[in-house]
């Protein structure tokens, strides 16, 4: 039944047509920038999303900015309504519900 269902499945004509959809102009952009000059551009635009996120959430000291938008050249981390403060907030407001109600650490 599956070969079926997979008759005209052609792996060839697949990968033609996955490739063919930019993949070439990606990774030849890869290996032109896979350098000191590509290194330097990226440095450069890393600062500069770093600088234009700093002016437009300057309500956030320095602590909870690294928190809230993190990045590096391996991860992007961008929350501007820094959820993850409301998480821990909460979580430790009923975590001190808990420990009134059973009276723990008192």
């Amino acid at each position: 039944m599956d070969k079926e269902f997979l008759s005209e499945f052609s792996k060839e004509r697949y990968f033609r047509s996955y490739k063919s959809k930019g993949w070439y102009c990606k990774n030849l952009l890869e290996k032109v920038l896979e350098n000191k000059i590509g290194n330097t551009l990226d440095n450069f635009s890393m600062s500069l999303f770093e600088s234009f996120y700093k002016v437009r959430y300057k309500n956030y000291n320095q602590e909870e900015f690294k928190l809230a938008f993190k990045s590096s050249k391996k991860e992007s981390k961008h929350h501007p309504k820094f959820f993850q403060k409301k998480v821990l907030t909460e979580f430790e407001s009923k975590l001190k519900s808990i420990e009134d109600k059973l009276k723990v650490f008192q």
